[in-house]
């Protein structure tokens, strides 16, 4: 007699199925996802200089600024009129970016995604440790994320800052 094969998943790889999970809603949420509608859109305004002016800290291991900043800002009909207008004014410099990680407090998603709300626009960068390599996204809304291929982190302000439209401190 033939013995049916079970698929069975193991508490660890049930965890991670679901991090796996969360990690690209979050880059989805963060960075955009379009499924080829033409009702979303993304601008990004390119810096000239690629290389920052002087060597910026981000606040975060040994990792550094090596790329300049670039605003992107997404246009989709589900963004409210004034945020986005909000969006078009909000401006962040590199050189606010220095330590910036210091006083943020690094999250899992699903914090993240209970604090934090979604502006449409942020700052994409690229940071490195000489060893590590991470794109560095910048959101108006008091959060930041370190992603490449192997992970993403994630860093958020809970507390009023002029550099950012909104804090994340939502359904609190």
């Amino acid at each position: 007699m033939k013995s049916k094969k079970v698929l069975s998943i193991n508490h660890s790889n049930k965890k991670a199925l679901i991090m796996n999970i969360l990690l690209v809603i979050i880059t989805c949420l963060s960075i955009g996802c379009n499924s080829g509608s033409t009702e979303s859109k993304a601008t990004t305004i390119k810096s000239e200089n690629k290389q920052p002016e002087k060597e910026i800290l981000i606040g975060y291991k040994d990792f550094k600024l090596i790329d300049s900043l670039n605003k992107v800002s997404k246009t989709n009909a589900n963004y409210d009129t004034e945020l986005v207008e909000d969006c078009k004014n909000w401006s962040f410099s590199e050189k606010s970016l220095s330590n910036l990680l210091k006083k943020m407090r690094q999250v899992e998603g699903t914090e993240w995604y209970a604090l934090c709300y979604d502006y449409p626009c942020f700052y994409e960068g690229i940071v490195s440790n000489g060893k590590t390599e991470y794109r560095i996204t910048i959101s108006s809304a008091s959060f930041v994320n370190l992603s490449n291929d192997n992970e993403i982190l994630i860093f958020i302000l809970e507390e009023q800052s002029d550099i950012f439209l909104a804090v994340c401190d939502c359904c609190e």
